[in-house]
């Protein structure tokens, strides 16, 4: 049984005028316990749907739709499946207390894989949860490797004893299960040699196995009582990308058709090296994991910043774009520049924002908090007529890491904040088109 919370307008189900608050019980006489349920039973044409109204009463519909029809509803979340492992570089483990609460939850729930694109370990799936995926054909998941080796996969994880993870990817994959991988490298753990083997391993499951992401382990200032970790410097992030970057793509891609293994754009940016072209990323499997996702952002720039060039002001416009450090260089040697020089009575500057609440080895504008945004640019001097924050550092519900909003960092500055998106270009014709009326 499912709770409807929410009807789509224009739906199907806003059609039928099915109420919210009541509860979907069955699909063709198959009980609804859950998500995945409701996905994999929906998908028929001719449905027989039987809903319990607010007031207890219950009521069959028919339903003939095309297969890919959204009926409308959104359901009241299903408690997740929550993590008992202990990892040595889990970042939920290293934040400090006070920040909004869905950010301490360790989710290891297989059906936010296959819905939401959430890396498991899948060390917490039965066998039943294993059929199911099957069955149910719920592909692609996305699994947290991090070594094929199983001593070392079981110290790194905290468990003594666990699901194996390679004959858990074979029987996925042997089904036709399309999996995407990730590995957090945690130097002297599992880089060099055993990279190599957890390389090697999973590169035996292709095509099935699709890709392998690579990024470098986070590491707060909130470490006490973990176990030791250091993070990726410059020079490993170059021998990362030496061995495994796009000039060493061509042994995989002669083997399954793409470049399998991808590293994270951090890599690119701790060594100071250009990021790859496109087509190192294939169909970007990895983008919400930060692969490709600077190469994407540049290439929208590039390919759509004539279009600002038309924009002239009478009256001058001044613009702050926020970012967290690890991507400074890239606004303040070539885009802030580029845009300054394009742009007629448009000033745009640049607040790089200094992560106080995480520690300053977390450089990522994701992470940046609304305290840090507020004091760093307090501390610039500038006077602006509107501040863009980065899209990645507010959540779905609009909320920074510490439970700030545009709207409070707004007041606190005394300036408007607009929250910015990935494509900067139409994010700036916004607020110029916005600002001259």
């Amino acid at each position: 049984m499912l709770i409807i919370e929410n009807i789509r307008p224009g739906s199907i189900a806003a059609e039928l005028q099915i109420d919210t608050g009541s509860k979907l019980i069955s699909i063709n006489g198959t009980a609804i316990k859950d998500a995945l349920d409701f996905v994999y039973h929906s998908d028929e044409t001719l449905l027989e749907i039987l809903i319990e109204d607010t007031i207890g009463e219950q009521v069959i519909y028919e339903i003939e739709k095309d297969s890919d029809d959204d009926l409308g509803f959104e359901f009241r979340q299903d408690k997740i499946r929550c993590c008992a492992n202990k990892c040595i570089f889990c970042f939920i483990d290293q934040l400090p207390k006070g920040l909004r609460d869905s950010l301490y939850i360790k989710d290891e729930d297989y059906r936010l894989s296959f819905l939401d694109g959430n890396f498991i370990t899948l060390t917490s799936v039965t066998e039943r949860d294993l059929q199911r995926v099957i069955d149910y054909r719920l592909s692609p998941l996305y699994v947290s490797v991090h070594t094929t080796n199983e001593p070392l996969r079981k110290m790194m994880l905290g468990r003594k004893k666990l699901r194996p993870v390679m004959p858990t990817l074979k029987r996925l994959t042997d089904a036709g299960i399309e999996v995407h991988t990730q590995v957090v490298l945690c130097p002297g753990y599992n880089d060099g040699d055993e990279l190599r083997r957890t390389i090697r391993e999973l590169n035996e499951l292709r095509p099935q196995l699709v890709s392998l992401g690579i990024v470098p382990v986070g590491i707060s200032a909130h470490r006490q009582g973990l176990p030791e970790l250091t993070p990726v410097n410059k020079i490993q992030a170059a021998e990362v990308i030496k061995s495994y970057g796009e000039q060493k793509q061509d042994r995989f891609r002669k083997d399954g058709g793409n470049g399998f293994v991808y590293l994270a754009d951090e890599f690119y940016l701790l060594a100071d090296l250009p990021i790859p072209d496109a087509g190192y990323y294939d169909d970007y499997y990895q983008y919400e994991n930060g692969i490709g996702m600077l190469r994407s952002f540049l290439d929208d720039f590039h390919d759509n910043k004539n279009k600002l060039s038309g924009n002239k002001r009478r009256q001058p416009l001044r613009i702050t774009i926020i970012t967290g450090t690890l991507m400074a260089p890239v606004f303040r040697d070539e885009l802030i520049p580029e845009l300054n020089e394009a742009l007629v009575n448009i000033e745009l500057n640049l607040v790089l924002v200094r992560n106080r609440l995480l520690g300053e080895s977390i450089t990522v504008s994701g992470l940046i908090s609304g305290e840090d945004i507020i004091r760093d640019y307090r501390d610039s001097g500038l006077e602006s007529d509107l501040i863009l924050l980065p899209p990645n550092c507010i959540n779905i519900d609009g909320m920074t890491l510490d439970n700030h909003t545009p709207d409070s960092i707004s007041r606190e500055l005394n300036t408007q904040t607009k929250v910015g998106s990935y494509d900067l270009v139409t994010t700036l014709l916004a607020c110029i088109i916005h600002k001259s009326q």
